[in-house]
């Protein structure tokens, strides 16, 4: 309501500024009062060709926006995950950026028909703008997010529209608005200078010819207004809009299907890797199975969390090599909670489940034990802004665990909780583990009773 009524004495202000000058010019025909003005506004509205004219304009620059936003999503994915095509691309984008407008209404004055032309100006004119806002938008995204979809089977598409699209939804919606924008100025410009029958464009053209400055200022402020609600409403569809769904799963429900291990085996065999001139891992050898739960252990920067990277295939070593077994899938409870901002806690959990997730039923059985034995029965609802650090780090378990995956890396998983939770929750692990005996691989400082203690 603040902003509403900012606006509203913004524009207020606006207006007495004009009355004030029209009254000290005194010059009618050159700068109309307000009340001409508003007269001339009044009059358009009352002529039926008028809303043919702004649809027309409408539909020119809706068609030229949606060939640029077409092309440049495209462009834009391409250049954001493949730094040659960026490459390529960049002159055409300076180039497309540093010619005058007028250039290319001029040359499309020969090219094209006054019908086509402020599509074609639009087209030229918000690509780069829209280009741009994709790269950078999704070159604004948290890297990590999409390392946990890959990590839980997502495919680059799957990364793309479950991960990265969502989490640059905000900046994209405001590289649209801009873009809209110049594409409505760029739309009733071409108009003007090509003078089609009908549209904004032409419209003011005509009362120019006539110098009928009050019309032509009522056109203006309808263009205005026009770009004004326009701009609104593609920002209220792009508002993120909360879905409280929650899991209506039931807990005390058994029947969940689980994969079929059998005998396990991850080999690390002669590894190395380094970060620059600092060495992590230096030729170690190990082998882990699914006999018993293996702890890591050691003191921070020793290299735990990175053997778990290159086990899990975030990260590859300089020499030796990483096998695990053949079609295995891999979850990770990282070291930071890594959830998605726009999912529920709920949702985040059965964000492991991807294609597998077939019964829904199931799935939000599953989800929902998988919350309350963590201590987070009530949470399921709630965004990870609504949670403390703590609870965000349980849901970052839970999420682990409901993939059932066949290796389980879990990446400190108690750390941030108090003594009680901590109990809770490595129980919780140790039980779910216990039905299906996965492969778990456990870096901690934590002595976790009954699990095999391995120094790195």
């Amino acid at each position: 309501m603040k902003k509403l009524l900012t606006s509203l004495l913004s524009v207020l202000c606006l207006l007495l500024a004009w009355e004030g000058v029209a009254r000290w010019v005194g010059n009618a025909s050159l700068v109309p009062t307000l009340p001409a003005l508003l007269g001339g506004v009044w009059a358009l509205l009352g002529e039926p060709a008028f809303y043919i004219d702004v649809a027309v304009t409408l539909l020119r620059c809706l068609a030229g926006l949606a060939v640029a936003g077409a092309a440049a999503f495209g462009a834009g994915v391409a250049a954001a995950r493949c730094p040659l095509v960026r490459t390529a691309l960049q002159p055409v984008v300076v180039v497309l950026r540093s010619v005058p407008v007028i250039s290319f209404i001029l040359l499309a004055l020969i090219w094209f028909s006054a019908e086509g032309l402020p599509a074609f100006i639009v087209i030229v004119t918000t690509f780069p703008l829209l280009y741009q806002g994709v790269v950078t938008a999704l070159e604004g995204v948290d890297p990590r997010l999409a390392e946990v979809a890959r990590v839980f089977g997502c495919g680059e598409v799957a990364v793309l529209t479950r991960v990265q699209l969502p989490a640059a939804r905000g900046a994209l919606a405001d590289g649209a608005a801009t873009a809209l924008g110049f594409g409505w100025r760029a739309a009733i410009m071409g108009e003007a200078l090509a003078q089609p029958l009908r549209g904004i464009g032409s419209g003011m053209k005509e009362a120019q010819a006539f110098l009928d400055v009050p019309e032509l200022m009522a056109w203006t402020l309808v263009a205005i207004g026009t770009a004004y609600l326009l701009d609104g409403l593609l920002r209220l569809l792009a508002r993120p809009r909360p879905v409280r769904k929650g899991l209506k799963g039931d807990a005390r429900r058994q029947d969940f299907p689980l994969p079929a291990t059998g005998t396990l085996e991850v080999s690390v065999a002669h590894v190395t890797k380094r970060y620059g001139d600092r060495t992590v891992l230096a030729d170690r050898t190990f082998v882990f199975s699914n006999g018993e739960i293996t702890c890591l252990r050691g003191a921070s920067g020793r290299g735990k969390t990175t053997l778990l990277r290159l086990v899990a295939g975030l990260e590859r070593p300089d020499a030796g090599v990483v096998t695990l077994p053949r079609g295995a899938r891999v979850a990770c409870s990282f070291q930071e909670d890594r959830l998605m901002p726009w999912l529920t806690a709920g949702q985040n959990v059965a964000f492991a489940l991807g294609h597998r997730k077939r019964d829904r039923q199931l799935a939000a059985d599953l989800c929902t034990r998988l919350l309350a034995d963590v201590g987070l029965g009530d949470c399921a609802g709630k965004y990870p802004h609504e949670l403390s650090g703590g609870q965000r780090q349980r849901v970052n378990v839970a999420r682990a665990l409901a993939a059932r995956s066949e290796v389980l890396l879990l990446d400190e998983p108690l750390t941030g909780l108090d003594a009680d939770t901590k109990r809770q929750v490595a129980q919780a692990i140790l039980r779910w583990t216990g039905e299906y005996r996965p492969l778990v691989l456990w870096a901690t400082h934590e002595d976790i009773p009954g699990t095999r203690q391995v120094q790195v």
